[in-house]
C-alpha cells in the first residue's frame, strides 16, 4: 500500500508541472501512465506501449511523453528520448526537468554542443541555476574551451561562493589556460573551504614545482596521498600520486624515496612497464645491479618492443657479471630494434645481429595495441601459442612510424609475418576529447597500412572497452564516445570488404546491464586497467578467433 501511495503521488506532482489543465482526456492518460508503471519491472516494452496509448489519448500531456522518455533512456533508445523530452519541454517550457534530462542524454551521446546549447537554454530559463553553469563550464573544459569554462564557473561561484568543485575546475581551467597565479588562488580556496579534497592538493604541488618551491610540491602531494588512502574506494589515482611524487624525488636526488615511491605504484598496478623502467634507472644509479636486472626483464616481459634501453641496460648488466651469451643476445635485441651503438657494436666484434633465427615466425601472434592491451600476459593465457605485445598508441599524425618497424620486418623477412594481429587501442585519444571522427580516421589509416603490407595476416579489430572514472561527466561523455567509436568501427570493417580484417565485440562482455559501464570486478583502481578476473574474460571472449 505504502508503495502504490508513493508511486500516485510522484505521478500527481508529475501531472501537475507538466500538464497545464485537467480533463478527461488527462485523466485517461494518467490511467495508461500507471498500466504503464505496473508493467515497468516486468516487461519494459510493454510499459512503453502504455505510455504511447497515453501520448496518443491526450498528446498535451507533458507527464506521459516525460515518462515515456525516461524509459526509453533506461533501454539506451537515446534519441527516442531526446525526442519525447523535447515534447515535454515543448508543452511546459518552464519546468528544468525536461532540460536536465535531455542534457544529460546529449553528454551520454557525446553530442557536447548540443549538451552545451541545452544547458544554455536552461540557464535562460533560470539565469541563476548553479549546477547549469558548472555542468556547461565542464563541457566547455572537454572542448578545451578554456575561458568560457572559467567563465562559466565564476558564474556559478558568484551565486554559490562556498562551492569548492567550482573552484578547482575554474583553477584548472586557468591552469589549462596558463594563469597559473589565478589558479594557485583557487586551488588555495578550495583547500580553505574542504581540506579533504585531493584534486586540490595535486594541481597546487604542480604549481609549486613548477615554480620551484618544492619544500610546499612535496608537502602538498603527502596531503594528497593522505586524503586519497583515506577516500581509497573512490580514489582512483593513488597510482599517479605516486609517480608524481616519486618523479619530484628523483628530480631532487632523493633517490631512496623515489624508488619507494615507484614500489607502491607498481604494487597497485603491477603491469605498470613505465614504473619498473623508472625504478630500474635508478637501481642502476644506486649501484642496485640485481634489482635492476629483474625491474629490467619485467619491462621486457610487458613490453617487449617499447623499451629498446632496457635491452642496451641488460647487455651492460651482464657483460658486467660476466655473462657474455646473456650481454650478446640483449645487444642483439637492442640492435634489431634500431639502436645504432648496438649494431655498432656488435659489427666490431663480429656478430651477426641482423640475421633472423631459423625457427619459423609464421605462427606469431601479435596483440597491438595500448597498455590495457599489453598489460594483459597473453603468452600464460595462451601458452600453447607463439605471441608477443607490440605498442599502439592512437594519436594524430603518428601511426605510420608506430607501425614501420612491425611493417618493415615483415615485408624484409618472411618468418617476421605474424600469422594474426590482434587490435584494441584508443581509450586514451577518446579520452582527450577527441571527437570519434578523428580517431576512426586515423584508425583507418593504420588498418589500410596493415592490410596493405600483410598480406595474408589475418587481423582482428577489437572493441574499444569502457571505462569508469572519477569524474561522472568525464566518465559518461567518455564512455558514450566509445560506444560510438565502436559502431564506427564495426561499420568501417564491413565497408572494407577485406576477408582477412574482422571486427569483435568484446565490449559487450565488460559492461554492465545497462550496457554502458565497465563492471568494478573487471578493472584496477584507476577505473581503466583490468585485473587478472578482467584478462580471463578477455580470453574466454577472443580464444576462438585464437585457435581457429
Amino acid at each position: 500500500m505504502k508503495k502504490a501511495f508513493f508511486i500516485s503521488s510522484v505521478l500527481f506532482f508529475l501531472y501537475l508541472i507538466f500538464s497545464c489543465s485537467a480533463n478527461s482526456k488527462s485523466n485517461d492518460a494518467l490511467e495508461y501512465i500507471k498500466r504503464g508503471n505496473a508493467f515497468k519491472n516486468r516487461d519494459i516494452h510493454m510499459a512503453i506501449a502504455e505510455y504511447s496509448k497515453a501520448v496518443e489519448t491526450d498528446s498535451k500531456s507533458g507527464i506521459a511523453y516525460y515518462t515515456r522518455a525516461t524509459t526509453y533512456e533506461e533501454i539506451g533508445d537515446y534519441k527516442s528520448a531526446i525526442a519525447d523530452y523535447a515534447k515535454a519541454i515543448e508543452i511546459n517550457p518552464k519546468n528544468p526537468l525536461g532540460y536536465y534530462k535531455r542534457c544529460n542524454l546529449y553528454e551520454k551521446m557525446g553530442d557536447l554542443n548540443n549538451a552545451i546549447y541545452c544547458y544554455t537554454k536552461l540557464l535562460e530559463l533560470n539565469p541563476k541555476d548553479v549546477l547549469a553553469y558548472f555542468k556547461r563550464g565542464a563541457l566547455y573544459e572537454i572542448l578545451r574551451k578554456y575561458e568560457y569554462a572559467a567563465a562559466d564557473y565564476t558564474k556559478a561561484i558568484e551565486l554559490s561562493p562556498r562551492y569548492p568543485q567550482a573552484y578547482l575546475f575554474r583553477g584548472m581551467s586557468y591552469g589549462n589556460n596558463g594563469e597559473y597565479d589565478k589558479a594557485l588562488e583557487d586551488f588555495n580556496k578550495v583547500i580553505e573551504l574542504d581540506t579533504r579534497i585531493y584534486e586540490a592538493y595535486v594541481n597546487r604541488a604542480e604549481l609549486y614545482a613548477a615554480k620551484g618551491d618544492y619544500d610546499r610540491a612535496f608537502a602538498d602531494y603527502n596531503q594528497a596521498i593522505i586524503c586519497c588512502v583515506k577516500r581509497q574506494t573512490i580514489c582512483s589515482n593513488l597510482t599517479n600520486l605516486y609517480s608524481f611524487r616519486g618523479s619530484l624525488y628523483e628530480e631532487k636526488g632523493y633517490y631512496d624515496k623515489a624508488i619507494a615511491d615507484y614500489s607502491k605504484s607498481i604494487d597497485i598496478n603491477q603491469k605498470d612497464d613505465e614504473m619498473y623502467q623508472k625504478r630500474a634507472q635508478l637501481y642502476l644509479k644506486t649501484g642496485d645491479d640485481d634489482n635492476a636486472l629483474a625491474d629490467l626483464n619485467r619491462v621486457i616481459e610487458i613490453s617487449p618492443k617499447k623499451y629498446v634501453s632496457a635491452y642496451t641496460y641488460l647487455a651492460n648488466l651482464y657483460k658486467k657479471k660476466g655473462n657474455i651469451n646473456k650481454s650478446i643476445a640483449n645487444y642483439i635485441e637492442a640492435a634489431r630494434l634500431g639502436d645504432k651503438d648496438s649494431q655498432k657494436y656488435l659489427d666490431d666484434k663480429g656478430y651477426k645481429w641482423n640475421v633472423v633465427s631459423s625457427e619459423s615466425s609464421s605462427d606469431t601472434i601479435i596483440f597491438l595495441g595500448n597498455s590495457i592491451a599489453r598489460g594483459g600476459d597473453w603468452s600464460m593465457l595462451f601458452p600453447d601459442k607463439k605471441i608477443t605485445t607490440e605498442h599502439l598508441k592512437m594519436s594524430e599524425q603518428n601511426i605510420e612510424n608506430q607501425l614501420a618497424l612491425l611493417v618493415n620486418n615483415a615485408k624484409n623477412n618472411e618468418q617476421l609475418r605474424p600469422k594474426k594481429i590482434f587490435i584494441m587501442a584508443g581509450t586514451q585519444m577518446l579520452r582527450t576529447g577527441v571527437e570519434t571522427r578523428v580517431f576512426t580516421n586515423e584508425y583507418r589509416k593504420g588498418l589500410n597500412i596493415l592490410a596493405s603490407n600483410l598480406n595474408g595476416t589475418k587481423i582482428y579489430v577489437q572493441s574499444v572497452l569502457p571505462v569508469i572514472l572519477k569524474d561522472p561527466i568525464e566518465n559518461t561523455i567518455v564512455n558514450r564516445k566509445i560506444i560510438e567509436a565502436n559502431k564506427v568501427l564495426e561499420i568501417m570493417v564491413t565497408k572494407l570488404n577485406n576477408a582477412n580484417i574482422q571486427y569483435v565485440d568484446i565490449y559487450k562482455g565488460f559492461v554492465e546491464p545497462e550496457g554502458e559501464h565497465l563492471k568494478t570486478e573487471y578493472v584496477l583502481e584507476d577505473g581503466i586497467h583490468l585485473n587478472k578476473s578482467g584478462y580471463d574474460l578477455w580470453k574466454s571472449l577472443i580464444k576462438d578467433y585464437v585457435y581457429n
